[in-house]
């Protein structure tokens, strides 16, 4: 049978992913609209195959929830005390599939450019919905958020809207609300090009092929920057905090906060451990090996546990040898074996790191067949 989206969501591989993933697979939508552009890229990315692209699509949202759900219980404590969520420019609902998990529908607002998206989220996971508009001025303004996330949107638009969409999503909070958004920083460009950008550089293209590329190519900004935007847009006596490279490992986090009920020293924001599988075969002796590495980036933490998980068991752990962590800079190596009769080449088999912050990451998720090929 074709792979495609729809036989994706029976795919035992991918049920398994998301029972470990979330707190309630049943209540996760798992339908992927065929023209979301964060699924074409990671499938463009993985030469055409489908269920690698679903995996880290499915990943990459669970990843930027976890380091939100850190933001949102700093100031709330947790998500009972959130009353209106908004995802602005949320696509197709990477991310607010996940918020799903801690909200009502009817607390959730999606708000896209794209008319079709905000439609499928209205009707998949029946949020409520908001269809975005060009320029920050022609925004509707109703309504009052207690959290406003956007990801991924100030990383791509022009300097003369930029300070104007901030003022705009700001204008949009609830008293006790916060603003969390995202950006390229200047340090992930060439330091030739970062040094003459004077805080801010624009590139008209993304991967994304219908928009106008003017209005949302690819940016890049100084924390300089930023700072002299909130000060003047929001005033001098706003308070921010920059989480470098807080989403994904890649882009930083800036959070804006009308009321913060406590210090932001107190965040103790934590990343996501690294790892990969590198050894899965059968040995002459009848058993199977699995080895790989892992990282911790946090500071003063480290990967505790390798976890095997087999139909959705745990059937093996193993502790990686050597710190493995911010400290040293240093991978640590691990390796887990298992008996043949546990497991049979068409199982599905889960491979997960998990760090001293209780944060757990997939390495690898497919049929053994697949893993010892």
């Amino acid at each position: 049978m074709e792979t495609t989206l729809e036989t994706l969501k029976t795919n035992p591989i991918i049920q398994d992913f998301i029972r470990e993933r979330v707190k309630f697979p049943h209540k996760f939508p798992t339908a992927i609209h065929p023209d979301d552009e964060m699924y074409l890229f990671s499938l463009k990315n993985l030469n055409g195959d489908k269920q690698a692209a679903c995996i880290r699509y499915y990943g990459l949202g669970q990843r930027i929830f976890d380091a939100v759900k850190q933001i949102v219980e700093w100031q709330f404590q947790n998500f009972d005390n959130v009353s209106s969520f908004l995802d602005f420019a949320c696509g197709y609902g990477r991310f607010s599939r996940y918020l799903l998990q801690e909200l009502s529908p009817q607390q959730i607002w999606v708000s896209d450019i794209s008319a079709q998206a905000v439609k499928f989220q209205t009707e998949e996971f029946n949020v409520r919905g908001i269809v975005s508009t060009n320029y920050p001025k022609d925004y509707p303004g109703e309504g009052k958020f207690d959290c406003i996330l956007a990801a991924s949107f100030f990383s791509h638009v022009p300097k003369n809207t930029f300070g104007d969409w901030v003022e705009k999503l700001y204008s949009l909070l609830s008293p006790q609300g916060i603003l969390i958004f995202s950006v390229h920083d200047l340090t992930l460009l060439p330091a030739d090009v970062a040094e003459k950008s004077e805080g801010f550089y624009f590139v008209p293209e993304s991967e994304n092929k219908t928009l106008d590329k003017q209005l949302y190519g690819t940016t890049y900004v100084s924390e300089a920057f930023v700072s002299q935007v909130l000060t003047e847009k929001l005033g001098a006596a706003v308070t921010y905090y920059r989480i470098e490279k807080g989403l994904c490992r890649h882009q930083d986090i800036y959070i804006a906060v009308k009321h913060p009920v406590q210090e932001f020293s107190s965040l103790n924001f934590s990343h996501h451990p690294e790892g990969g599988v590198e050894t899965c075969q059968i040995t002459t002796d009848g058993k199977i090996n699995l080895a790989g590495w892992a990282l911790d980036l946090n500071q003063d933490s480290q990967v505790e546990q390798i976890q095997i998980i087999v139909n959705g068991k745990l059937v093996q752990s193993c502790i990686p040898s050597g710190l493995g962590n911010k400290n040293t800079n240093l991978r640590s190596l691990w390796t887990c074996y298992l008996k043949t009769d546990t497991i049979r080449l068409d199982d599905v088999l889960i491979v997960k790191a998990i760090n001293s912050r209780k944060l757990e990451r997939v390495l690898a998720a497919n049929k053994l067949a697949a893993m010892c090929c």
